[in-house]
């Protein structure tokens, strides 16, 4: 079954992070301020959903702040954006953000501004909301607990190709893996 870890940590602000492999847990979801205490550039290998909060990922660029971003577009054929509207979410701010090539925006703001977004690199797979969901209406929306059961289910998958009629076959192979 999925669980769901977040270690050491309370949700309300207790102490930081602690990251250690765990076996029994498939998805480690973290929320704003144990991504930075726990130690961004030392998360492990995993699966991860990280909620306003950036991790220090090669290729993941800060380049300063987006002002009450609009949600101008997102992947609607993402497993994790499937059957939701992000129409009208009231955003205070978000990180103007450069991802690599293998990040793929899910939800974008103006100028392409990635807002969430999923990282597939190694044995990494993680969901990144990259602004502060205090500072947002959406937890608030019936589009946010949709939203986790979409990101926690394409977090666990393990690859199985799953596809809809009309829709690319996307298979995920491993780095050394052709």
């Amino acid at each position: 079954g999925l669980g769901v870890a977040v270690e050491n940590g309370q949700l309300d602000g207790g102490r930081p992070a602690v990251f250690r492999e765990q076996r029994s847990v498939d998805v480690q979801a973290l929320k704003t301020g144990q991504v930075e205490n726990g130690g961004r550039e030392n998360l492990p290998e995993g699966r991860y959903l990280i909620l306003g909060e950036l991790p220090k990922w090669d290729g993941l660029k800060v380049e300063g702040q987006v002002a009450q971003p609009v949600i101008v577009d997102w992947d609607r054929r993402h497993p994790v954006a499937r059957g939701i509207n992000f129409n009208g979410l009231y955003i205070k701010s978000a990180p103007k953000i450069g991802l690599p090539p293998f990040a793929v925006p899910i939800v974008e703001g103006p100028d392409n501004v990635p807002l969430i977004f999923s990282w597939e690199k190694g044995r990494t797979r993680a969901v990144v909301v990259s602004f502060k969901l205090l500072e947002s209406d959406w937890p608030l929306r019936l589009s946010f607990p949709l939203f986790l059961s979409n990101a926690l289910d394409w977090l666990r998958d393990e690859g199985r190709a799953q596809t809809r009629p009309g829709e690319a076959l996307r298979v995920r192979l491993a780095d050394d893996e052709t």
